[in-house]
């Protein structure tokens, strides 16, 4: 009844399905993505079907062909009659002995031009190993800040690299921690089957277009889904668990300043947080495991993914979908805290991805399932999810599909009881109000005078103690 978790390899084969999801998923997801392999495997070929796949135009600029005014922008110097300035002439100089200014501003390149006039689009950086620290530095700008020469990237440009691994290329620099930090990073392998495809690709065009139609699934998230929603919760609940158990692969913090030579990233916050984007993702659209396990290893490295997918093998979770066809079957999870949470988010995230009054009603009796009986959970567990399921039953398209909020509580008898039982034993617990101190007169002050400004009665302004009594 647990979801089985399979660990894939981070060589996938060039133009394979494993590679050309994963790379479909991080396009959805809108990540950097680094792929590393030897030349003529078909890196660019693979990512050229991703872009055709979604509609998008891809700019491929290839770092060894340019030079770093064309990748950054070029400075220009405009000069013109003093008489003639218009706005603010403050940010130009005067030439000596002429009646002449001069202004200095940097022109964007053309490419990040053309990319402005798209409104989808794949931003492809070829041969980054092999490119200079100047263009290494400026490709680290593009991605933590996505502008080039005071011109913004719009937010729905993607960021694709590739490059040739030390082995392959004489001239490799090597990768920045910094920009390897902004990117996930798939190894690259060719077999026969994908050279026999690439060929067919090359040659024959209506293959071509058939097979990447065929080859490429093309995944939708819907708007907005990053932003505080159940499925996100659960993928942060899980993650944090996660690090408390095993809190040394939190951070790699190695002193190295180039990415090793195995190319597999490392753990850092911001892998951690992709993880977190690549897991909410799984629960709004269908993912292969394989697929989902590859782009976590492109993101910590697979020291911290092997670890973390085996420990969540190990939590033996029960896949929500499952649960909302038999709610019985929540009786069988481990009552841990952190399993507890994770599948109740889990719930709130299922139902929400796909609204039915079957399904919503389902996780209810599920999350009362956990909680009734005297070794029931702890109820402030659940209430997260619960109030996640009656903002769904709340909401206006619930009433076209027959939710109500009576129908939902009448699923939950056992969480309204144990939560008056929780508020009761809580307002037992509070401690009593501080009482007002002693008054303390400095010595030499009258004690009827008020007291000065910093000595005045600070505990009257604390702020009142907040109800914790549970609401649902």
């Amino acid at each position: 009844m647990a979801k089985q978790i399979s660990i894939a390899t981070n060589a996938p084969t060039a133009g394979g399905q494993l590679l050309t999801d994963a790379l479909s998923l991080a396009y959805a997801i809108n990540m950097n993505v680094m792929l590393r392999g030897a030349p003529g495997v078909g890196k660019t070929f693979t990512v050229t079907q991703v872009a055709k796949a979604y509609g998008a135009h891809m700019e491929a600029i290839v770092l060894a062909n340019i030079d770093g005014l064309d990748l950054g922008g070029t400075n220009i110097v405009d000069v013109v009659d003093t008489d003639t300035l218009e706005g603010d002439a403050s940010k130009w100089v005067e030439l000596p002995g002429s009646n002449r200014s001069a202004i200095l501003h940097r022109a964007a390149p053309e490419w990040i031009t053309t990319m402005m006039n798209r409104e989808d689009g794949l931003l492809f950086f070829d041969e980054v190993l092999s490119a200079d620290k100047i263009k290494q530095q400026l490709i680290q700008k593009i991605l933590s800040e996505r502008e080039v020469a005071g011109v913004k990237l719009p937010d729905t440009i993607r960021i694709f690299a590739a490059g040739n691994p030390p082995e392959m290329h004489p001239e490799t620099n090597g990768m920045p921690m910094p920009l390897a930090d902004r990117c996930l990073h798939i190894d690259v392998t060719l077999t026969q089957d994908a050279f026999a495809d690439a060929l067919n690709q090359g040659v024959d065009t209506k293959w071509g277009e058939e097979h990447t139609k065929k080859m490429v699934k093309v995944y939708e998230l819907p708007k907005g889904w990053r932003y505080g929603t159940p499925q996100v919760r659960e993928a942060v609940l899980k993650i944090n668990s996660f690090i408390k158990a095993r809190s040394e692969f939190m951070q790699d913090l190695s002193e190295s300043t180039v990415l090793a030579d195995d190319h597999k990233g490392r753990a850092s916050v911001r892998g951690w947080q992709n993880v977190g984007l690549i897991e909410a993702a799984c629960r709004f659209t269908p993912v292969d495991d394989n697929v989902r396990s590859l782009l976590i290893t492109a993101a910590i490295g697979e020291g911290a993914a092997v670890s973390y997918l085996e420990w969540e093998r190990n939590l033996n979770l029960l896949d929500p979908n499952m649960v909302l066809a038999n709610p019985q079957l929540i009786k069988t999870i481990d009552r841990r805290q952190d399993i507890v949470l994770i599948t109740c988010a889990a719930l709130s995230g299922a139902v929400t991805s796909n609204l039915t009054p079957d399904r919503l009603y389902a996780a209810a009796e599920a999350l009362n399932i956990l909680v009734a009986g005297t070794d029931g959970s702890p109820v402030d567990l659940v209430v997260p999810a619960i109030r996640t399921l009656r903002e769904l039953a709340e909401a206006p398209k619930s009433a076209d599909l027959g939710i109500t909020v009576e129908n939902l509580n009448r699923r939950m008898p056992d969480i309204a009881v144990r939560a008056q039982k929780y508020s009761e034993e809580l307002d037992t617990q509070r401690t009593p109000r501080a009482t007002k101190p002693p008054k303390i007169t400095p010595k030499g002050q009258n004690p009827d005078q008020a007291p000065p400004n910093n000595q005045a009665k600070l505990w009257e302004n604390k702020p009142k103690r907040p109800d914790d009594g549970v609401v649902l």
